[in-house]
């Protein structure tokens, strides 16, 4: 559990949680939104998908393989879903997957082809225009002010593991 800063008081009144809980929750809210009007507003079919993208992300700047274990943890799902979705990934020649143990059918390793490298490249670019026009949305306050928070609730939101 995270931990009391010397600056926080033990003791919160009910209006500052319920503030902080309203503002998060719809911050939360907007970020869902956000996320549906871009999955919504993609159509070139043969491109990825955000879930597929967030689970092949790591792979971009590895030179090796990595196991599917590690892909779903990256995606937030569970192993059997990640399977499924890197078998429609392979299918498309976004990834291939290979066993490095004859003997271990539930050890798989997956890489990214030529394809695959060339469409996530395209799918980070997109997301990097789309945060630097949330950025320069911003006065010059508010992104430092917006920094320091974020790292700051990053930070407590990992302690809750």
């Amino acid at each position: 559990m995270p931990q009391q800063t010397p600056d926080s008081p033990l003791v919160h009144s009910g209006e500052d949680l319920d503030g902080f809980v309203t503002s998060l929750d719809g911050f939360m809210r907007a970020i869902r939104s956000s996320r549906g009007r871009y999955i919504a507003s993609q159509d070139d079919v043969s491109d990825l998908t955000l879930a597929q993208y967030h689970m092949l992300e790591a792979l971009l700047d590895q030179d090796a393989p990595l196991a599917v274990s590690e892909l779903a943890m990256f995606a937030a799902v569970k192993p059997p879903t990640a399977t499924r979705m890197l078998h429609c990934l392979e299918r498309d020649l976004y990834v291939t997957r290979e066993r490095p143990e004859a003997g271990d059918r539930r050890a798989v390793l997956v890489a990214l082809t030529d394809r695959g490298r060339r469409a996530m490249t395209r799918k980070r670019d997109e997301l990097v225009a789309r945060r630097q026009a949330i950025f320069a949305s911003l006065t010059t306050d508010e992104r430092d002010q917006a920094g320091r928070i974020l790292s700051r609730l990053a930070e407590v939101i990992e302690e809750y593991r």
